[in-house]
């Protein structure tokens, strides 16, 4: 049985290389609801992540109806949580330089990728299997010389990166979640409906596993 954290890892959420805009809408409203603060994108220069008019009424404002659209690619919800402060996207380019950012303080993340593949690790209900998923290795004091084994070193985070709808992960990203000590998680099936689950389906899944078991961390 797994040692109580004093502090559970924080959940993070990388898009990167999703190609459907409904599809990363579903995403930011996903992370939103279980409790992700901050969204790192690399990419994605078809959506608009720009907020506008925090606190304005947005019915009077001019422009085009492209324009318009363009404002609505962030859903209201997500909108107004960036407004309030409770809710960040940072953006950047490329995939190397968001993973650079992601696994630096302030927030030494682990990449956990989401993937059918070979050495994936199953997702299932035991919660040693789930620590060794989201707490990894070099957290306990024991491994940074720190000789009071009762005592916990603080957790890095764990930043939750989904695959493409089509092709799921690319090399550079599972190499990404192996270097940075993170891992590749599988969702298991229990029948023979479909080779692989939505790309949001399969991050609300493991978003909410993580929820659950970092909960039980706290207890």
């Amino acid at each position: 049985m797994s040692t109580p954290l004093s502090t559970s890892p924080e959940l993070l959420l990388i898009i990167h290389n999703i190609s459907k805009r409904a599809n990363v809408k579903s995403l930011l409203r996903a992370a939103l609801a279980f409790g992700v603060k901050t969204v790192f994108v690399a990419g994605s220069p078809k959506f608009n992540f720009d907020v506008h008019n925090c606190g304005e009424d947005e019915g009077g404002g001019g422009g085009t109806d492209g324009e318009a659209k363009r404002r609505k690619d962030l859903p209201a919800p997500v909108h107004d949580a960036i407004c309030g402060g409770t809710f960040k996207i940072v953006r950047f380019r490329k995939l190397r330089e968001c993973v650079e950012a992601a696994v630096q303080p302030p927030y030494r993340a682990r990449i956990i990728g989401i993937e059918i593949a070979e050495g994936s690790l199953s997702l299932d209900d035991d919660q040693n299997h789930l620590a060794e998923i989201f707490l990894g290795e070099g957290t306990r004091d024991e491994e940074v010389g720190v000789s009071n084994p009762n005592h916990l070193h603080p957790p890095r985070n764990v930043a939750l990166m989904p695959g493409n709808e089509g092709t799921g992960l690319s090399e550079a990203q599972m190499e990404y979640c192996s270097g940075t000590k993170g891992a590749i998680v599988t969702i298991p099936q229990y029948g023979g409906g479909t080779a692989s689950l939505n790309v949001n389906v399969a991050a609300c899944v493991v978003m909410q596993r993580f929820v659950q078991w970092a909960d039980g961390q706290g207890a």
